[in-house]
């Protein structure tokens, strides 16, 4: 199952096997509206790219009422824009990434059946570069497991409240696998 936090990232790039993304317009067009990017998936945030579809024309049109006269934005940023064509037309490059990810998801699997003990509880995801841990059995509260974490484990991860649920934690794992590798091994120090 993906996890429910699904609407903070991009789910579309990042789906592992055997799951599939089903766009939300091949289910339902009528009030929907998609806005995306590639930004996460190919680390362009700065470059400011983005994109919309929204197939009812009115909703589009108050869309862009809203957007130029709120916001005062009315222009497209060239570089975004390119980043977003270019992203998109190279299939080896997802692959490569989802299959990689997928590897440290398996890592953080194993971490954590291996050390039970610790409390936390991972289950590899449908998909996504976050691992949603779950901290319910750790015995600790929310603030004294950040407390671990950051000052005895020096791992800087961040607590579920900050997304709406406090027994979870959430781990970027779109990393080299010895940054996973490490961060696992902090956790393990700031639990033991």
């Amino acid at each position: 199952m993906i996890h429910p936090y699904t609407n903070y990232f991009t789910v579309s790039d990042i789906v592992y096997q055997p799951n599939k993304y089903v766009p939300i317009l091949k289910v339902r067009n009528k009030n929907v509206v998609l806005c995306s990017s590639g930004s996460k998936t190919f680390n362009t945030p700065g470059l400011i790219g983005s994109y919309l579809i929204c197939p009812d024309v009115n909703d589009y049109d108050q869309f862009m009422i809203d957007l130029k006269q709120k916001n005062a934005l009315s222009s497209v940023s060239i570089l975004g824009m390119y980043s977003q064509i270019a992203a998109y037309k190279e299939d080896s490059y997802v692959e490569q990434l989802v299959a990689y990810v997928y590897q440290n998801m398996k890592l953080v699997q194993y971490f954590f059946n291996e050390h039970s003990e610790l409390g936390l509880r991972f289950k590899l995801p449908q998909g996504t570069y976050l691992a949603w841990i779950d901290c319910s059995r750790v015995g600790l509260t929310e603030n004294e497991l950040q407390n671990q974490l950051i000052n005895v484990g020096h791992v800087g991860i961040m607590k579920g409240s900050t997304y709406g649920d406090r027994s979870r934690l959430r781990m970027n794992i779109a990393c080299p696998r010895e940054k996973v590798e490490d961060g696992l091994q902090r956790i393990l120090t700031a639990l033991k």
